[in-house]
């Protein structure tokens, strides 16, 4: 079973609890990038990278070295602000904005999409149908628990196509797929094992519980890491005990738990999968 392995794009400063308090913009997502790719070379791996657009526009050379290491492009939205916070007619000429620039460096069309901190919900539930006109084959952004940030919930946790009227609903009329972040269904909970901070918090051990059981079911799992996660000198703000451990909890340990976890199961690019189970 393959499974599915994503990196998010974004700079230190990104994060929903570290961007309303940065104030110096230092940028370190290139260096970050180079580190996810040897690393990711390191596995023999490859992913889909979901980058934010003003990264981009600022250093399009980016988006270049990620397509000819063999990784897929996909779109993080463009100032990493989440949907709740725009109009449908704002994130569509974000959309086309990004999907010009991706064409015009690359030469590769962009197929899916992933909100900045989960924030596709019933609230934000017209970004499927702008997604869907715009030549979109799938999204990533339903995080099928709740937690402080987000999250839906009565989403289901297997790969689905998500109604645009009801996200929790399947609609089988659309071949646009929603591809839920993982979670570990167990004694009637659901343990977030998606990646990012969880990949941080919880031991190994329930991480790949969580992939094997996802595997048993006759689904790949989806898996994610941040580009400033692998930073050992990632800036740190003072951003109160809660927030700063969710940001900053054992960043020093993240590229090995990150080696540890990819090397035990098969991954590879959301782009590769569709293609190869005939959904694109």
């Amino acid at each position: 079973m393959e499974n599915i392995l994503c990196v998010d794009v974004e700079d230190w400063y990104h994060p929903e609890y570290v961007k309303k308090f940065s104030g110096s913009k230092e940028i370190r997502v290139t260096q970050n990038v180079d580190a996810a790719i040897q690393l990711l070379d390191k596995c023999d791996v490859k992913a889909t990278f979901f980058v934010v657009g003003e990264i981009a526009e600022a250093c399009p050379e980016i988006l270049d070295k990620i397509v000819k290491s063999g990784h897929e492009v996909a779109f993080h939205g463009y100032y990493h602000d989440t949907l709740w916070g725009l109009s449908p007619e704002v994130f569509r000429v974000e959309i086309k904005k990004y999907n010009s620039l991706v064409k015009s460096i690359t030469g590769c069309e962009c197929l899916g999409f992933r909100a900045p901190s989960y924030s596709l919900d019933n609230r934000t539930k017209w970004a499927i149908d702008v997604l869907e006109e715009e030549g979109f084959a799938y999204d990533s952004s339903i995080f099928p628990i709740r937690t402080p940030l987000y999250g839906e919930p009565r989403a289901p946790i297997m790969p689905y196509n998500p109604s645009s009227k009801n996200i929790t609903k399947q609609d089988t009329s659309r071949k646009f797929m929603e591809f839920p972040a993982l979670v570990y269904p167990i004694a009637g909970l659901k343990i977030p094992a998606a990646g990012g901070f969880y990949l941080r918090l919880l031991p190994l051990f329930i991480l790949k519980r969580a992939i094997k059981r996802m595997n048993k079911q006759g689904f790949p799992a989806v898996f994610s890491f941040h580009t400033w996660e692998i930073d050992p000198n990632t800036p740190r703000l003072k951003l109160g005990i809660y927030k700063s451990f969710v940001t900053y909890h054992n960043l020093p340990h993240t590229s090995e738990k990150l080696i540890n976890l990819i090397s035990a199961f098969r991954f590879t690019s959301f782009k590769h999968y569709l293609e190869k189970n005939n959904l694109l």
